[in-house]
């Protein structure tokens, strides 16, 4: 015979707070996947803040769950989008020296990141920048 729990174990009750949270957090968010461009006219104001995390720069053929490769030209356009914006980003990615050229005049922080996603030995550690348009504190 199965009896049913008459509290639900802790844990249960701890991802019910959890997504109740990050729900009431969300709620006016929205979150999209298309064309940097099209995304950014649309939403652009001075209250709007957008996080940008673009594909790793310099990775040949690099997708993003199965979608065209994100060339260097696309990069270039995504800053040229986000030099013109009413509004504040964020964008995170790869280290790299033509990324740094790239978003020279924007402010960088170099943060130092633990990828386990695909890695074997799960502890693979790598620099990794966010610049903004605003000035940033990281907090370690």
């Amino acid at each position: 015979m199965i009896t049913p729990l008459k509290k639900p174990p802790m844990l249960l009750e701890r991802v019910r707070d959890n997504i109740t949270s990050v729900r009431d957090r969300l709620v006016n968010t929205i979150i999209e996947n298309r064309d940097v461009e099209k995304i950014i006219s649309s939403y652009d104001r001075s209250s709007t803040f957008f996080y940008c995390d673009p594909p790793y720069y310099g990775l040949a053929d690099y997708t993003s769950q199965g979608s065209k490769p994100f060339s260097k030209e696309d990069h270039v356009r995504l800053k040229e989008c986000l030099a013109k914006i009413d509004g504040k980003f964020l964008l995170s990615i790869n280290d790299h020296s033509e990324i740094r050229k790239l978003y020279s005049g924007f402010n960088i922080k170099q943060v130092e990141v633990r990828y386990s996603v695909c890695r074997t030995d799960k502890s693979s550690m790598a620099n990794e920048l966010f610049i903004s348009n605003y000035e940033m504190r990281v907090v370690e």
